[in-house]
């Protein structure tokens, strides 16, 4: 059966009550009135290339606006079918480390996996921490 975004929020609030918890639209994100200031943004589990087409750049400039001077991005993503959920890949790696630039965030490493293990032109997966400038 499907589960929808309010059923995944009260399950994650049953798992740590402790923490807030906002369900929102990342294309949307402005929306939840969220104050920079943020050391990290995750976007794990292949976040980036499920967004909705032609949304991604919007998105990558609001999580960037989330973050402090020196505020991290960390994005994880599959680069080929093997590795989404998806026939072809809807964007490059060089497409969405253009919409970190052009959200004002600097690459400052790659990994091809979540174990760090170093990451090659054609790797089917990259963790990728950009980073938002400190002056």
């Amino acid at each position: 059966s499907r589960v929808d975004g309010k059923d995944r929020k009260h399950s994650a609030r049953r798992q740590a009550p402790a923490q807030e918890w906002l369900l929102g639209d990342l294309a949307r994100l402005d929306a939840l009135n969220l104050h920079p200031g943020f050391d990290l943004a995750l976007a794990a589990g292949n976040v980036i290339p499920l967004l909705a087409p032609g949304t991604g750049p919007a998105v990558v400039g609001h999580l960037a606006t989330t973050l402090r001077p020196g505020g991290l991005l960390v994005t994880g993503m599959g680069l080929d079918a093997a590795h989404l959920p998806l026939p072809e890949p809807p964007m490059t790696i060089n497409e969405f480390d253009d919409w970190c630039a052009r959200a004002g965030l600097t690459l400052r490493q790659r990994y091809a996996t979540w174990s760090g293990d170093p990451y090659e032109d054609g790797c089917g997966y990259a963790v990728s921490v950009h980073s938002r400038p400190t002056a």
